[in-house]
């Protein structure tokens, strides 16, 4: 008689886990691709499970290459290697039957499951713009992660490196004289106003050093493409500085009473009578208030910014609006009552105690309520 079959063999061990993907970031010296040197980030998955990416293992490759001058951020720690996937339990023994005559051999135990996929590496490069707190000149932001929610997107939470790759600083530009006899950037450029001169943009490499103080210098209110740039009057001392002379009002006519440019070589002098046109005038402001200084004989008045300058249209709104103080602290309101057209800028305070008036048809010069009209007068713009 046949002995009884031995049990069934032991169930075999669950398929080996997904594969891990790794992340290598290596510095890059100045060549091919990168002229300047910067970062290759690889990235694959860990088919040998050694926890190294090998050559043929390799299934992306990116470079961020250094700006010509820029500083070269940090680069970002090497992601950590993903977890070992846990193994399959064993299977139960089963107990020890009598010996007999060996019996056929057991089936073979079914494939255990395949173990999860391993998880995609992402990079991120972003745009810096000038005068950012990491790169002031501008440059980018590289980061790297792993894409935990498979959304193919690298998600905050994800980031698991970050490097900066900045621009080189632009070179510094002081100011200078030019041949015309006004004061302009040492690279041949010209600020919009006296205002930028004295507080140009952070990052572009421009500084208020060199010859500076109070003088002529070369504007261009429109800026590169427009009008050609040409010269006046800076104020860079009082009430803050970065005044432009814009008009110069006589007492003995009306000049200022014109859309147009009225003898504006004339206002590279402070007390020079002359007219910008309108137009520039209101190029002129930088959208800082106050944004007009107006001297009619010995009374000054300070105008919002939000006054849009016109020398033939009756004045209103904020250009009735001013301040005998500096700096201001409230502005006028009610533009004083007066028969006819009060151009320019007027006082927003009711009484003849405080007139002052830019300019009224049939009058010459200015008014103030002390001396009347015919008075010289001059109108700061910043």
């Amino acid at each position: 008689m046949d002995g009884t079959n031995g049990t069934n063999g032991a169930d075999g061990s669950n398929g080996a886990n997904g594969l891990d993907s790794i992340i290598v970031q290596t510095v890059v010296p100045p060549g091919t691709p990168c002229p300047y040197g910067g970062l290759e980030i690889q990235s694959g998955l860990d088919l040998d499970g050694d926890g190294i990416l090998e050559p043929n293992e390799v299934q992306q490759t990116e470079y961020v290459c250094n700006g010509a001058t820029g500083e070269a951020g940090a680069t970002g720690a090497q992601g950590p290697q993903g977890d070992q996937g846990a193994q399959g339990d064993q299977g139960a023994q089963g107990d020890q039957g009598p010996q007999g005559v060996q019996g056929p051999q057991g089936e073979t135990g079914a494939t255990g499951a395949q173990g999860d996929s391993g998880l995609d590496s992402l990079i991120l490069v972003t745009a810096l713009p000038v005068g950012s707190s990491a790169c002031p000149a501008g440059g980018q932001e590289v980061e790297t992660g792993i894409d935990l929610n498979g959304d193919a997107i690298l998600e905050a939470n994800e980031v698991q490196s970050t490097a900066n790759i900045c621009n080189g600083a632009p070179p510094m530009a002081t100011i200078v004289a030019n041949a015309a006899g006004g004061a302009h950037w040492s690279d041949g450029t010209f600020a919009r106003s006296c205002y930028f001169y004295l507080n140009p943009e952070p990052g572009t490499g421009y500084t208020y050093s060199g010859q500076t103080g109070s003088g002529v210098y070369t504007v261009q209110p429109d800026g590169p493409g427009g009008l050609p740039a040409f010269n006046v009057y800076c104020d860079m001392l009082n009430e803050g500085g970065g005044w432009t002379l814009a008009v110069g009002i006589s007492g003995a006519n009306s000049n200022q009473l014109n859309i147009n440019a009225v003898t504006p070589a004339n206002l590279t002098s402070p007390t020079g009578f002359g007219k910008l046109a309108d137009a520039e005038i209101n190029n002129l402001k930088s959208g800082i208030s106050p944004g007009y200084r107006f001297t009619c004989a010995a009374i000054t008045a300070y105008f919002p910014t939000g006054c849009e300058f016109s020398s033939i249209i009756e004045a209103g709104g904020d250009c009735t609006a001013e301040s005998y103080v500096y700096p201001p602290t409230s502005y006028g309101t009610t533009r004083y009552s007066q028969p006819g057209d009060l151009s320019g800028l007027a006082d927003g305070d009711s009484g003849n105690n405080n007139r002052l008036i830019y300019g009224q048809p049939g009058f010459d010069g200015c008014d103030t309520a002390a001396t009347g009209w015919g008075q010289n007068g001059a109108v700061w713009v910043r």
